[in-house]
C-alpha cells in the first residue's frame, strides 16, 4: 500500500457540499472525510477502512491559509506530507478550505492534529478497522438489479462494512463493467458514474482489496 501514500492534496470543497460540523476537540475548525464530489461524513464520528486513502477536507472559519497536518500514530494513518495549503470557499470567502490524503495502514485511533504557526489549532481522533464485507448500490441504495436510461449517467457507490459498521474509503477500488450496455470505466473513487451507451444488460463490479460486489444494470430506452 505504499504506492498509493499520496502527497497532501491542494484542493476546495464548496461549503455548500455539506454539513458545516465541527468535529475536532476544540471545534475551530470543520473536518470531514471527503468521499468525492459533494459525499463527506463528519470525521470524528467515521471509521476508515484499512488499505484506503480519503481526504481530510479542512474548513478553517479564521481564514488561515496555511496549517499542518500531523499524525500521533503514523503506522495507524499516515500522512505523507504535513502542509495544506488553504484557499478562500465560496465567493463571500466564508472560510478558507484544503484537504490532506489520509492513507489507512494499521487497525487502531490515530489522533490527527491541525496546527499553525507552531500551536494547535484543533485535532480529530480516528479510528482504522479492516473491511469485512462490501456492497455496491446506486444513489437510491438500490442493490441487487437496478435500471438506467439511455442518455442519463447512473451513479453507483461502493459501501465497505465490518459487521455492521460502515467504513470509509475514497480510493483505491477497482471497477469492471461487463456487457456492452455501458461504457467502461477507469475510476478508483468510491463513486463511479456509469453512461449507457445501448440497450440492454451490465454487471457493474467493484473492489477493494480482496473484497468485492456486483450489481446489475438493465438501460432502459
Amino acid at each position: 500500500m505504499h504506492a498509493f501514500r499520496w502527497i497532501v492534496a491542494i484542493g476546495l470543497v464548496s461549503f455548500s457540499c455539506g454539513d458545516p460540523e465541527y468535529g475536532g476537540q476544540s471545534r475551530a475548525l470543520r473536518l470531514r472525510l471527503g468521499l468525492g464530489g459533494c459525499t463527506s461524513v463528519a470525521a470524528s464520528q467515521s471509521t476508515l477502512a484499512k488499505g484506503g486513502q480519503t481526504e481530510l477536507v479542512i474548513g478553517d472559519p479564521k481564514k488561515r491559509e496555511r496549517l499542518d497536518v500531523t499524525s500521533e500514530a503514523p503506522a495507524v494513518i499516515s500522512i505523507a506530507t504535513a502542509a495544506v495549503t488553504l484557499q478562500c470557499d465560496g465567493s463571500k470567502c466564508e472560510q478558507t478550505t484544503g484537504k490532506a490524503i489520509l492513507s489507512a495502514d494499521g487497525e487502531g485511533s490515530a489522533k490527527i492534529v491541525i496546527s499553525g504557526d507552531g500551536a494547535t489549532v484543533d485535532s480529530v481522533t480516528i479510528t482504522v478497522a479492516p473491511a469485512t464485507s462490501m456492497r455496491v448500490e446506486d444513489d437510491k441504495q438500490n442493490t441487487g438489479t437496478v435500471r438506467a436510461k439511455m442518455g442519463t449517467n447512473l451513479n453507483l457507490v461502493a459501501k465497505l462494512f465490518t459487521g455492521n459498521t460502515e467504513l470509509f474509503a475514497k480510493t483505491p477500488f477497482r471497477w469492471k463493467v461487463e456487457g456492452d450496455a455501458l461504457k467502461p470505466t477507469t475510476e478508483t473513487s468510491s463513486r463511479l458514474s456509469v453512461s449507457p451507451q445501448a440497450v440492454g444488460t451490465s454487471t457493474v463490479t467493484g473492489q477493494f482489496g480482496e473484497l468485492g460486489a456486483s450489481i446489475q444494470v438493465i438501460v432502459d430506452p
